[in-house]
């Protein structure tokens, strides 16, 4: 008989294990942000600090710095409704929109396509009735009716959008969303300059028949639907290849546009072979 490990006899079986692993990992990571956090404000007015946008990073329950990056973004520019919408959420308790909806009481619109996912999403956020969690794969021609459904503000503070996919093409077919602060995964692969996004299609899915290279669009792809929707970047995340857009209308502050180029990270390419990646460029592509 197979011995099970301590862990497996407390709570039944391997999934609840590794999500109680999980969980000590995210309260690990929690202190140690909290720990940075005292650094931070006991030498604010030191000078030690430095001011750009990269150094505001901290995670909470984002992956890679974004929520140190958005409570910047927020302090500068200021809140109206405490909304947002998020895609691409997994179970929700790694997102970009987690740690306000948890700690400063915001609410809105998760979608996720996975449905085991978005269910657990349900689970974690049941506490939280401002939240709706929502079930679909999104495409460019149901992106409108969801938020309709699901009711999203068109004017919310925070849109967050990560799928790896088609994420070009459905934030270009957002007609009518307007929100203030619009956080955007690309695709390091493709470089700092190239305008360049993978084919609209509707079944794309991640992984499936393509490389894991092979997936959204550029940062100078992004930055160009950016700018003219009506948005500025104002900087990148130093450890994730996110890019943060405000309106151009609320921005303010020590908030001001930075060039492409000049914030773009190859990050996470040095998980991957020159070959791996100079495969993806061969792959099809559109100069938008």
């Amino acid at each position: 008989m197979k011995k099970r490990s301590f862990f497996q006899r407390l709570f039944g079986d391997k999934k609840a294990e590794k999500a109680f692993e999980k969980r000590m990992q995210r309260i690990e990571r929690n202190q140690q942000t909290i720990l940075r956090l005292l650094q931070r404000q006991a030498f604010k007015d030191s000078g030690i600090i430095a001011p750009e946008f990269a150094s505001t990073g901290l995670s909470f329950n984002s992956m890679e710095g974004e929520d140190g990056h958005l409570l910047h973004i927020f302090n500068e520019i200021g809140v109206t409704n405490r909304s947002f919408l998020e895609f691409g959420v997994q179970d929700g308790m790694e997102s970009n929109t987690a740690n306000l909806a948890f700690n400063y009481g915001w609410g809105g619109v998760l979608i996720e396509g996975n449905p085991e996912d978005a269910a657990a999403a349900q689970r974690n956020f049941a506490a939280h009735p401002r939240v709706t969690v929502k079930h679909s794969f999104v495409t460019k021609d149901n992106i409108v009716g969801l938020m309709k459904e699901t009711g999203v503000n068109m004017q919310a503070d925070l849109f967050s959008l990560d799928i790896d996919g088609n994420d070009y093409w459905i934030w270009d077919a957002m007609a009518g969303f307007s929100p203030r602060v619009v956080v955007a995964e690309y695709n390091p692969v493709f470089g700092p300059e190239r305008t360049v996004t993978i084919p609209y299609t509707q079944e794309f899915r991640y992984g499936k028949g393509f490389s894991r290279l092979y997936f959204g669009a550029s940062l100078a792809a992004l930055t160009k639907l950016a700018r003219r929707k009506g948005y500025v970047l104002v900087g990148c995340a130093d450890f994730g290849p996110n890019a943060f857009y405000v309106r151009a209308d609320q921005l303010k502050g020590h908030l001001s546009e930075v060039a492409a180029r000049d914030v773009y990270r190859p990050i996470h390419l040095k998980l991957f072979t020159q070959k791996e990646s100079d495969e993806v460029n061969q792959l099809p592509l559109v100069d938008v």
